[in-house]
């Protein structure tokens, strides 16, 4: 799972050109999206009581905040 887009989380494309972003709010918007991936993955075995999750890990050394639940 993951919350927005790659160009949420910089301020430059891959071409270069402008997100349209500050650094603060690229710095906001990777908050808000690993706030928003913590709660889904410390609930989930809550909302799906017939799946269990045994392996639950979020990636923050990708382009974007993401979230793998195995």
């Amino acid at each position: 799972m993951q919350v927005g887009n790659v160009n949420d989380f910089r301020t430059e494309d891959s071409v270069g050109q402008s997100t349209g972003l500050t650094a603060s709010q690229v710095q906001a918007n990777w908050a808000q999206a690993e706030q928003t991936l913590t709660d889904y993955m410390t609930s989930f075995q809550q909302r799906n009581p017939h799946l269990h999750v045994y392996n639950a890990v979020m990636h923050n050394d990708e382009a974007r905040p993401t979230c793998i639940l195995t």
